[in-house]
Formats: C-alpha cells, sequence, structure tokens
C-alpha cells in the first residue's frame, strides 16, 4: 500500500513538473506549421461529422486537439474543394482558425490543451512497463527520464498529432509484450481485447502505427529469441510457451474485430458511399463496361448508394502511400533531397537526444554483455525501438524526429534498467554515475526551456542550421519573438522571408514587407531558418556575404543590408 502510495505520489510530481513545463511555453510561441490545419480537421469532425479536411491523418487526436475550440465557438470554415493533399489548404486552414474568429492566442491554447489529455497515460504505461521489468525505482526513472526528454515536451507542447500518437502507440506495444510474455489462456482474452483496443486507438491516432506496430512485434519476437539464445537449457521452456501462445492466439480474433470497431470508433461509425454522383464519368467503369448495360448502372448504383465504413481511412492510407512514393523535401548536412536518406534518423537521434540520455541507453546494453545474459522479456523495449528504427529507415519522409518520437518512451524504459543495476551492485560509485547522468538530463531539460523544439544536444549545438532543419528546428514558431524584438529595438521597417502559416499581423508585424528567394531587400531584413537551408524554395546564397545582427530564438535570423 505505501508502494502504491508513494508511486502515486512520485508520477503525480513529474506529470505536475510536466505540464506546467508544457503550459508555459503556450505564450512564447506562436502557432506552428501544422497546428491550424490539425484544429481545423478536428472542428470539421465535431461540426460536420466529416473527415476529409486533409485525410492523411486519422481523427483520434484531432478530436482532443479541437474539443475546447469548439466548445469555444470557433467553427470549422472550409477553404474550398479538399482532397487528401493539404499543401494548399494548410495555411488558409491556420488563419480561418486562429485569425479569423475568436481571440488568436486564446483559441491556440486552448487547442494546445488537448495533449494534456494524453500526459497520464504516457506515465501510466512507462512506469507499468519499466516497473515489471526492472523494478518500482526504475518505473519512476523511466518516467523522469521521458517527461524531462525535450523532444516529447516539444510535441506535447502543440497541438498536433504525434505526442498523442505517441502515448497510443506506447500503450499498444506495452499490451503486445503483456500478451507474449503471459501467454495463459485463462487471460489472454483480457489481455487480447487491451491489445485490441490500444491497437485501434493507436491506428486511429496516426496511420504510422500500420508500419510501426508489425515492427514492434518483430522487435519483441526477436528479442524473446535472443533471450532464449543465451539460456540453452531453457528449449523445454520455451516449447511450453509456444504451445500456450497457440492456445493464446484464439483471443487474436476478437482483439482484431475490437480494434475495428475501435478505429471505425473513432471515425464516429461514419459510412458512406464510394463516390458522390457529381464526380461522374468513372473512368474504370467507362472503358471496363458497355454502354447502356444494366451492369452498368448496377455498378453506378453500388458506387454511389451503398454505405460502407472507414472511407475517409482509405483515402488517408493511400495518401500517406503516393506521399511517400513522391517523397518530401528534406534537409541533412547542408544537402537538400527529395527522396531522403537512410542514415537521417540516425542522425537525428544523434544529435536530437540528450548526451546522458544516450549514455544510459549505451550503458544500458553494456551492462547486457557484461552479465552474460537477460531475460528476452527485458530487452523487449529496447527490441521495440530498434524494431520502429529499422522500419523508418527507408522512408523518403525525412521531416523530423516528430516521425520517430514514440521511440523515446521506449528507450526510457530501457535506460532505467541502469538504475536496477545500480541497487544490484550496491556500489557507491556505480550510484553516483547513474545519478549523475539522470542530473545531467534534466539540467539539459531545464536549460532547454521554453525551445524544446529546436532542442540540440552538444555535438550540433550552435551550428544546428548547418546539420538539421524543418521540424526539428524551424517549424514557424518564433514570430511572435519576432514582433517583440523588432518592438524592442524600434525597427520600423522590416522585410520578411518567413517559413510559417501565421500571418505577420496576427503577431503585431503588420508594417513588414513580404521578400521572394529572388528578392535582394535592403534594410532590416528577417529570415526562416527553413527557407535559408533552401529546403522548400531556392536558397538565398546572396546573404553567405552578410553576418546576421541577431538571431531571433532559434528559428529566424536578421540582418541589416547596407
Amino acid at each position: 500500500m505505501k508502494q502504491s502510495l508513494a508511486t502515486i505520489i512520485v508520477l503525480t510530481l513529474l506529470g505536475a513538473l510536466a505540464a506546467a513545463r508544457i503550459v508555459d511555453t503556450y505564450d512564447e510561441f506562436n502557432a506552428t506549421f501544422d497546428e491550424g490545419y490539425q484544429v481545423a480537421a478536428g472542428l470539421q469532425a465535431y461540426q460536420q461529422g466529416r473527415f476529409d479536411a486533409g485525410a492523411e491523418q486519422p481523427p483520434l487526436v484531432r478530436w482532443a486537439l479541437a474539443l475546447l475550440p469548439h466548445l469555444a465557438g470557433i467553427e470549422y470554415r472550409s477553404t474550398g474543394p479538399w482532397a487528401a493533399q493539404p499543401s494548399d489548404h494548410i495555411p488558409l486552414m491556420a488563419q480561418t482558425v486562429f485569425e479569423q474568429q475568436g481571440d488568436y492566442w486564446h483559441t491556440l491554447k486552448l487547442a494546445r490543451m488537448g495533449n494534456l489529455l494524453f500526459l497520464p497515460f504516457l506515465l501510466l504505461y512507462t512506469h507499468r512497463w519499466a516497473a515489471a521489468l526492472y523494478g518500482r525505482y526504475c518505473g519512476w526513472a523511466a518516467c523522469a527520464i521521458v517527461t524531462l526528454s525535450p523532444n516529447i515536451l516539444a510535441s506535447a507542447a502543440l497541438a498536433t498529432v504525434d505526442f498523442g500518437f505517441t502515448v497510443c502507440l506506447l500503450a499498444a506495444s506495452y499490451y503486445l509484450w503483456r500478451w507474449l510474455a503471459e501467454p495463459d489462456p485463462r487471460r489472454s482474452l483480457m489481455l487480447g481485447l487491451a491489445l485490441g483496443f490500444a491497437i485501434g486507438l493507436a491506428v486511429a491516432a496516426k496511420y504510422s502505427a500500420i508500419l510501426f506496430l508489425p515492427a514492434v512485434l518483430l522487435g519483441l519476437l526477436a528479442a524473446r529469441q535472443g533471450g532464449s539464445l543465451w539460456r540453452p537449457r531453457s528449449w523445454r521452456t520455451g516449447q511450453i510457451r509456444i504451445a500456450k501462445m497457440r492456445q493464446a492466439a484464439r483471443s487474436l480474433v476478437p482483439a482484431a474485430l475490437l480494434a475495428l470497431l475501435t478505429i471505425w470508433g473513432a471515425y464516429a461509425f461514419e459510412m458512406r458511399p464510394l463516390r458522390d454522383p457529381a464526380r461522374r464519368p468513372y473512368d474504370t467503369v467507362e472503358s471496363r463496361l458497355p454502354e447502356s448495360s444494366s451492369l452498368k448502372t448496377a455498378v453506378y448504383w453500388a458506387i454511389e448508394s451503398v454505405p460502407l465504413p472507414l472511407q475517409d481511412m482509405v483515402t488517408g492510407i493511400e495518401y500517406v502511400r503516393e506521399h511517400a512514393a513522391g517523397g518530401h523535401p528534406a534537409f541533412l548536412l547542408r544537402e537538400v533531397r527529395q527522396h531522403g536518406w537512410w542514415h537521417y534518423f540516425l542522425v537525428v537521434l544523434g544529435v536530437k537526444t540528450s548526451l546522458p540520455f544516450l549514455a544510459l541507453i549505451a550503458l544500458a546494453g553494456l551492462l547486457v554483455f557484461r552479465r552474460g545474459g537477460i531475460d528476452g522479456d527485458a530487452l523487449g523495449p529496447l527490441a521495440a525501438a530498434l524494431g520502429i528504427l529499422l522500419a523508418v529507415m527507408p522512408s523518403p519522409l525525412n521531416v523530423g524526429v516528430r516521425h520517430i518520437l514514440p521511440i523515446y518512451a521506449l528507450l526510457a524504459i530501457w535506460a532505467s534498467s541502469c538504475v536496477a543495476e545500480a541497487g544490484r551492485r550496491r556500489s557507491k560509485a556505480w550510484g553516483a554515475a547513474v545519478l549523475l547522468l539522470l542530473c545531467w538530463h534534466g539540467v539539459e531539460s531545464l536549460r532547454a526551456h521554453p525551445d524544446y523544439l529546436p532542442y540540440f544536444n552538444q555535438i550540433a549545438r550552435g551550428r544546428e542550421h548547418k546539420v538539421l532543419g524543418d521540424s526539428n528546428l524551424d517549424w514557424g514558431q518564433d514570430l511572435h519573438r519576432l514582433a517583440r524584438y523588432v518592438e524592442e529595438n524600434g525597427i520600423e521597417d522590416l522585410a520578411l522571408n518567413y517559413f510559417g502559416t501565421t500571418s505577420p499581423e496576427a503577431v503585431g508585424l503588420e508594417d513588414s514587407r513580404r521578400f521572394g528567394p529572388g528578392d535582394r531587400p535592403r534594410g532590416w531584413v528577417a529570415l526562416s531558418v527553413t527557407n535559408l537551408q533552401g529546403i522548400y524554395q531556392p536558397r538565398p546564397a546572396w546573404l553567405d556575404a552578410h553576418e546576421p545582427r541577431a538571431r531571433v530564438g532559434k528559428s529566424i535570423y536578421l540582418y541589416f543590408i547596407e
């Protein structure tokens, strides 16, 4: 009882600290690139029961983000005919939500608060998994590591889907590990149903789950197989476990049905025909069926009249597939590519993760080899993280660390095993080393406040713009800071080349004038790092001859051109 109370107190304190730090960033940063668009899609779900305002993302997290703005009277306003491709609509959607109705900052704060709903579940599943593997104190340590991680705090502070997806995927991974670790037919049904529900939530949070969950499963299976290789005498135990798993596998049928029902529920059980009659003719039907045939009439009726579930999900998955095939502009080590690099996310982890966190991960791995083996179940979090990393490395969509955010919760659980080792060794030096790394990680996190999104460790700090771009560094978050800087320094005429969806007028830059990549303005010139890197527009190489007078926030350079 005392242990449970102590755990509740520790997790409450960690959650309160994280929430306070998250909320403290709301006034500092204007809306980042995707926030208005995500909130607008959620408002459409509430007010129209439709999910086609950018169907490339499922609606679960969007429900949470749009809840308070919806209750505050913010309306969804269409910006024109929608396909799944949102690129032409994102700036317009942001303006209709934040700038054309209500108070800009109030609406933005309400939307960002939606992610706080997921914070308790991050603590719950991180602690449960770490405590089950390594002990109660490791559960506390894992929660401290993950809630102090700048990348986690960055996504939790924005009205985007990445943080909610991270929590949902962590829950699904936890139940998947439990189901594999405890193949007891008597308990498998409940575990299977919990697993199915969690999988449904993960897929309904972000379509990346369709790629990540099989990778997590393969990682967990590989860890269990690796653990048995360390212990050759456990062959008989393995055979018994396999037999139990075959019996427990019967629970997967109701689990799969519950997963599908959960996904459909996230879409409010919406059903509609495949096509609208206004979109006639359909090339495939016209080319394969004879004119004026009864079969053609029946096919048209079926396509336009028979309602089917999850049509927006099918559209969204198709968009993701097309997006991956076409690639996406990305920046790495001063180079821009359309289809990315296989090692992109390795670099991201290397420079966007605090050095003490990396040290704890490596130290936990070193302990495995020094002990000569470890339980395969205990390898699970690391194997799941590696599975996600290997699955995403071939992806041509190299946009930012947010695309692999779930890795951090899994790695925090794995890194916490160092605390258990400190207790086993009963060595003051070992305990001091682990405590020092944990404290260093905390100091890094506190020093990063409030700039969690552009956090880089000492490997790349000071030259971030030469290593990574886009949402790793500049997602349009510092326009409000630029407005403050201009006012405080009495700058009256400013030329602006800004990467973001917020209008300069919304933050007090009414007198600024926009300039394009081919222009060479004089006087005060402000340029977003993403545009300076040449990711989405030609790089203004002429500015290389000039030193910036100031760096506003982490993402806008200010020049004075004679």
